[in-house]
């Protein structure tokens, strides 16, 4: 017996009169997706776990009890963080939610802030000015860590320092001779 007989035998889905129709062989030629059966067949998922997936989609009353809160405090954090010029990270957030008498969870608020995308205002974030390679070789100390000179010209020593200001950050140079 050869497979193709073997599968239309015990297969539920195949039926000679079904593959042998000119629907059914304009189907098969064309290879185009019928419905929610071909497709499952496809992405290679249980219809049970598209209907489980499907289901709240339709009617959010049957989303998780976690979902329906997120979805009642989600206009809330926006309101939150737009009314304060977008500047409150969660901490203060989640303070004032809990002023205005919502009892929410400090984590839940950080949770739905990552997922909206919301963050507070950074302030003093330290710029890292210098990579330095361990492997590289160091310069070679020239004077010696003694800085004096005996003459005008005979010894220079510079420094370059990052200054941060309120809106951007600069490089300044001193220069000694």
């Amino acid at each position: 017996m050869e497979p193709s007989s073997w599968l239309a035998r015990f297969s539920p889905r195949r039926s000679s009169t079904a593959d042998s129709s000119p629907e059914g062989l304009r189907r098969r030629a064309s290879g185009a997706l019928r419905g929610r059966a071909d497709l499952h067949k496809v992405l290679q998922i249980a219809p049970s776990g598209y209907r489980r997936y499907a289901a709240p989609q339709r009617n959010p009353a049957l989303r998780c009890a976690r979902a329906q809160r997120d979805d009642t405090l989600i206009p809330h954090i926006e309101h939150v963080w737009q009314a304060i010029l977008q500047v409150y990270g969660a901490d203060k957030v989640w303070r004032q939610i809990n002023r205005e008498g919502i009892a929410v969870a400090r984590c839940t608020v950080e949770r739905l802030m990552r997922r909206l995308g919301l963050r507070g205002a950074i302030r003093g974030k330290v710029v890292r000015t210098t990579l330095s390679d361990n492997k590289a070789p160091c310069p070679l100390d020239r004077v010696n860590r003694q800085f004096e000179a005996e003459r005008p010209n005979q010894l220079w020593v510079s420094d370059v320092t990052y200054v941060s200001t309120e809106h951007f950050h600069t490089y300044c140079t001193g220069t000694r001779a």
